[in-house]
């Protein structure tokens, strides 16, 4: 009986002195502010739920190729923290698992493109920042990574002011940013650009960043005015061209209040400029409950445009201006 339990008590010392050991391991390697050979540190930014901080966390990767060791710091990025209940991923839960494409890096670093599903646009603004500041902190730590691109179904993300998101860095990204209470969405538009050529109307399909305080009709009014993406097409709406106030819709009728600019610096054929009118109108009644769009220069009815086209009454959506052969929106 007593040679039993002497064995038992050796395996049981055995047991605790592997978990002695192997926890000693642990807390030199989590601790440690040089990686272990063939290993490569990087700070991976989690959330902090208590105080809405982001708060880095040291891990380990193997050397290897770049699109590898990104791939890796990327999937510990969107899985669950183990560090304390406190902590959690910014990945948000549920959302896709994203493309990673990293493009041609040079000696200073070079550029990584996240291509999130459309659930990205469905996060709530604090959780889009978090994710965005979490992931450009923690993918820069790269020493080959110099910005992260952040696309959605292909295309870039624009801001409020319709600017396109662009590259993202350590420089203009916030490491704790600051959440807005104003609420914001995106939406997909199509508007209609200009073939000269062809003389009709090509759609193009964009996400747009909005405010829904503000009427959905003014974002497809200022992308008009940005103009198309496809360098084939023409602007619709001169670049001078400004928002004379929000448009505004009653009864069916979409009430366009546009500076002066668009009557005086419209230019073109008599088509040309029928279809500058029709880009604005078709655009606007693919919206609901949209049928016509009134046009105000300045808050005032006109009776033209340069003389040719009337415009003092509301004009009706008309397809046949519009291109029977679109492209892939």
């Amino acid at each position: 009986m007593q040679e039993i339990l002497n064995t038992k008590i050796k395996v049981l010392l055995t047991i605790l002195a592997v978990l002695l050991v192997s926890l000693a391991a642990w807390f030199v390697f989590a601790g440690a502010d040089e990686p272990p050979e063939g290993m490569v540190a990087v700070d991976v930014y989690r959330l902090n739920a208590n105080s809405g901080a982001l708060v880095p966390r040291r891990h380990f990767v193997a050397a290897g190729e770049h699109a590898d060791m990104a791939r890796d710091v990327f999937n510990i990025f969107t899985s669950p923290s183990s560090d304390t209940a406190n902590l959690r991923s910014a990945f948000p839960y549920g959302l896709a698992m994203p493309a990673l494409f990293a493009a041609p890096y040079a000696a200073n670093g070079g550029g990584l493109t996240v291509n999130f599903s459309r659930e990205y646009l469905e996060l709530t603004p604090a959780d889009e920042l978090y994710l965005r500041a979490a992931l450009v902190w923690t993918m820069t730590g790269l020493e080959f990574v110099g910005d992260v691109r952040i696309l959605v179904e292909g295309e870039e993300i624009l801001r409020s002011d319709n600017v396109p998101l662009g590259a993202l860095n350590r420089v203009n990204t916030a490491a704790s940013p600051a959440i807005s209470p104003v609420r914001v969405d995106f939406e997909r538009v199509t508007i209609y650009f200009i073939d000269r050529d062809e003389l009709v109307l090509v759609a193009e399909e964009r996400l747009v960043r909005v405010n829904p305080e503000r009427p959905i009709e003014n974002y497809y009014i200022e992308a008009l005015i940005e103009g198309p993406r496809n360098l084939a097409l023409s602007a619709a709406v001169p670049a001078e061209t400004r928002l004379w106030g929000d448009v505004q819709t009653n009864d069916g009728t979409a009430y366009v209040n546009l500076s002066g600019d668009f009557v005086a610096r419209s230019a073109g054929s008599p088509e040309i400029l029928r279809l500058s009118i029709m880009s604005v109108v078709n655009s606007l009644t693919g919206l609901p409950d949209i049928y016509r769009v009134q046009f105000l220069i300045e808050s005032e009815k006109v009776d033209s445009l340069r003389g040719i086209w009337e415009l003092h009454a509301p004009i009706y959506r008309d397809e046949t201006f519009i291109s029977a052969t679109q492209p892939d929106l």
